[in-house]
């Protein structure tokens, strides 16, 4: 079997993935909130911390929700959530999202960073709305504590 040379020619004719191989990032969208958010609602009522809207480009594509806060309860053996969602439909678990964020346990306060990632896979060309929001159980819960901030990020991927 003979051997193939590659030189820098060859690398530099190469401008993107060949037809037909997805995974290729189309599009990126990104918003940030320092201002701290009170949930004072309870019972897993879901509290917007920012939006971002994006609309793909195919139907086969996808897109990859990448989020972070600060989350924080007050109150003993209560747990503050964070979550997705597309325009009003929760992508993670309707009462503990997608993960916990925060779980105060033998004090009177404590906040946590919460970070998560989802790939949806939204088979629209329709602008759609995404939302990281927070919950607390039955306690009040904060986000963005003592000059943190939270952070969505959304990333529309060519479909495979």
């Amino acid at each position: 079997m003979a051997l193939t040379k590659i030189n820098n020619n060859t690398l530099s004719a190469i401008t993107g993935l060949p037809a037909g191989v997805g995974g290729k990032v189309l599009q990126v969208v990104t918003a940030t909130n320092t201002s701290q958010i009170t949930v004072s609602t309870g019972s897993y009522t879901w509290t917007t911390n920012i939006s971002l809207a994006i609309t793909p480009s195919s139907t086969s594509n996808k897109i990859l929700i990448l989020g972070s806060q600060n989350l924080a309860t007050n109150q003993d053996d209560k747990y503050m959530n964070g979550t997705f969602f597309k325009n009003s439909t929760n992508l993670g678990h309707s009462s503990f999202g997608i993960s916990g964020g925060s779980l105060a346990v033998g004090v009177s306060f404590i906040a946590a960073n919460w970070g998560a990632s989802y790939l949806d896979s939204p088979s629209s060309t329709s602008e759609i709305t995404y939302h990281m929001k927070g919950a607390a159980q039955t306690a009040t819960g904060y986000m963005n504590v003592n000059g943190s901030y939270g952070t969505l990020t959304l990333m529309e991927v060519a479909g495979w």
